[in-house]
Order: C-alpha cells, then sequence, then structure tokens
C-alpha cells in the first residue's frame, strides 16, 4: 500500500489555560483521504485542539503542519472545511 500524503502533522503538542493543562505532548497525523472524528468528555480538549488547528489560538510547544507548511506560515484557510458544535443565528 503506498503511504498517503499527509494533510495535518501534530507533533508533540501541549496547551494549558494559565494552570489548567490541556493537551499534553499529543501527536498524530492526518494523511489525505482519511476521515476523523474527535469524541471525549467535556473539557478533553476538543475544541481548543481544533481552535490550534485552526490558527485561532497560539501554540506554546509543539508544532502543527498543514499541507506541509507549518501553523504559523498557512494561509489558504480555505482549504479546511470546519463546522462548530453551536451555530449562532440572526
Amino acid at each position: 500500500m503506498k503511504d498517503l500524503e499527509p494533510i495535518i502533522e501534530v507533533k508533540n503538542l501541549s496547551f494549558a489555560y494559565e494552570q489548567n493543562q490541556v493537551l499534553n505532548e499529543l501527536s498524530f497525523t492526518i494523511s489525505k483521504g482519511e476521515y476523523i472524528g474527535l469524541i471525549g468528555q467535556n473539557g478533553s480538549g476538543k475544541t481548543t485542539l481544533l481552535r490550534l488547528i485552526l490558527g485561532l489560538e497560539k501554540i506554546q510547544s509543539g508544532s502543527i503542519s498543514i499541507f506541509g507548511q507549518q501553523i504559523e506560515d498557512f494561509k489558504d484557510f480555505g482549504k479546511i472545511g470546519y463546522i462548530p458544535q453551536k451555530v449562532s443565528t440572526i
């Protein structure tokens, strides 16, 4: 089987809100053609992880790359689809 092209790579990602450690050395790769789902208890870091991948929070340690570019340099967010759990209506 041919190796799939990595789309999102997370390496040793850690994040805390003040003294509350939310993510601790998280690493994974999502390759082209893969589908994933995030499940877990409230407060387990799901939304924080998505906010980091979308560039809405600043990485404290570790790295995230999207389509081979570090998140700090990535500008083509139109390639990423994201549907929030709650959507405000007018």
